[in-house]
């Protein structure tokens, strides 16, 4: 129940958007004054949607995971590749902790007691258990969350989208949005023709457009916070109110502008269809007519007398 969105401009830049919903058991939304923007370091960004205690959590776990290997590896840029997968993998894990405790739990098991002494137990209770663990990973509850990996390192800038565990990379395609808004705003920029091959004025005022367009879905929120990354690594900084401030009236005068051009073209219409009927006006009225292929089939004969029975005859031979 929000909309992050994130592009890459063809100067190496990262430009990312959110609204500040958040969603609490799968059935709250409020917006409170808190960033959707998590820093994972000064080169990456993590955006999120869905249930934020789940996302909460699968954080708390990635931050040691990142100190550690920025104490491996000082003089080396950790990886937007890694930081994605390891926030892939720690959510699968965080997933399967919940579902164990949701679902095996109350039986008294575990993951590797439920493998171990399945082929003792019931087997309607063995494939209830496997459905209801399918159907958690499926859909956790508050449909789990979804996150965008956006940050630039040492081979340059990336986009990877995360859903419910599912990761893809969006680096090639420019953007990668998320939250139910993520459809409005995926229009937008598709409708624009976004691709990495926009310059950084276009990229800010594309993703500030494509987030201010999505706040027509249910429960994305007017608040946008924005940041940027890029061209070099270490470079994440979020956009100060006096810049966001600055884009909304660029925003209301672009709207004005597209207003007066669907006017103008309303119009235009309007005499394409006067010159239509003009045209029309000059024929000779039309006269009612049936289509050939409606034509009654003609009756088909009425059948002769019935033949008269063959005569019968009660002699013998």
């Amino acid at each position: 129940m929000t909309v992050c969105i994130a592009t890459i401009s063809n100067a190496g830049h990262i430009v990312g958007a959110s609204d500040r919903m958040l969603t609490v058991g799968g059935l709250i939304s409020f917006a409170p004054p808190v960033p959707k923007v998590d820093q994972l370091t000064n080169s990456i960004a993590v955006l999120y949607s869905g249930e934020t205690a789940l996302h909460a959590e699968v954080m708390h776990r990635l931050f040691p995971q990142v100190g550690e290997e920025i104490g491996k590896h000082p003089d080396k840029w950790v990886s937007v590749v890694w930081a994605a997968t390891r926030y892939r993998d720690t959510y699968l894990y965080v997933r399967e902790k919940r579902a164990e405790a949701a679902i095996l739990a109350p039986q008294g098991l575990t993951y590797d007691t439920f493998h171990a002494r399945s082929a003792q137990m019931s087997q309607q209770l063995v494939e209830e258990l496997r459905r209801q663990l399918a159907d958690y990973a499926a859909r956790p509850p508050g449909d789990g969350c979804a996150a965008i990996v956006a940050g630039v390192d040492a081979g340059g800038p990336y986009l990877f989208r995360i859903d419910n565990g599912s990761l893809s990379d969006e680096t090639t395609l420019g953007f990668a949005t998320i939250g139910n808004g993520g459809v409005n705003a995926d229009y937008e920029l598709m409708l624009a023709g976004y691709s990495p091959k926009k310059s950084p004025d276009e990229a800010l005022i594309h993703t500030y457009v494509a987030k201010r367009r999505a706040e027509v879905a249910p429960y994305v929120g007017p608040e946008t916070d924005m940041f940027v990354i890029g061209p070099a690594p270490g470079t994440f900084s979020r956009l100060p109110d006096v810049w966001l401030a600055s884009l909304d009236p660029i925003y209301r005068r672009m709207r004005r502008t597209e207003a007066r051009g669907f006017e103008t073209a309303t119009k235009d219409t309007q005499k394409l269809l006067d010159r239509v009927a003009a045209e029309r006006a000059k024929l000779a009225p039309p006269t009612q007519q049936a289509p050939e292929s409606s034509a009654a089939t003609p009756p088909a004969p009425p059948p002769g007398p019935a033949p008269e029975p063959p005569p019968t005859s009660n002699d013998g031979p």
